[in-house]
């Protein structure tokens, strides 16, 4: 995949060459196509569609590179996110409820008020996360890394925490 950049009347916008030899921009593209582009290229887009939200319920997005991705209010109910980086992500008031993020390394990511109800967070790594006034309700954090992360005010009820380290 070749990114470049095109000047148009309205600004500059990415253009995609795909395998095929097919060029794209991101008005061209669905939501899931851009993410799997990289997280600097979701960012643009996301900025340049206002933070709209998005909606990548069932996504299987297992092992992506997700470092710094701007995932603000997005839908992301059962999605897939096993193995995945997110590191300094922004998931704030993200709707987790049922997805996957079994070893995922949210370190220094942003949950402030997400929705994780239910989510399947076995041997997660959060070092430095900030999950003020989340929703963990039901969650699975069995075997999990949450040190030196903001646990204030979270919706805890049924959260399994089976051979956790937790420190602060």
């Amino acid at each position: 995949t070749m990114i470049s950049k095109a000047k148009t009347h309205s600004g500059i916008h990415s253009m995609i060459l795909s395998k095929n030899k097919e060029i794209k921009t991101f008005d061209d593209m669905e939501p899931i196509e851009i993410l799997k582009i990289g997280p600097a290229h979701w960012n643009l887009w996301r900025h340049k569609n206002g933070l709209a939200e998005v909606d990548l319920r069932n996504a299987n997005l297992r092992k992506f590179d997700l470092k710094e991705a701007n995932l603000t209010k997005v839908d992301l109910r059962g999605a897939i996110l096993n193995d995945a980086d997110l590191r300094n992500a922004s998931l704030y008031r993200a709707n987790l409820e049922g997805a996957e993020l079994m070893r995922a390394d949210l370190s220094h990511a942003e949950l402030g008020k997400a929705n994780l109800k239910d989510a399947w967070m076995q041997r997660v790594t959060m070092i430095d996360t900030n999950l003020w006034e989340a929703d963990i309700s039901g969650a699975c954090f069995d075997g999990a890394w949450i040190i030196s992360s903001n646990l204030g005010k979270v919706n805890g009820r049924g959260v399994h925490f089976k051979e956790a380290n937790l420190e602060r």
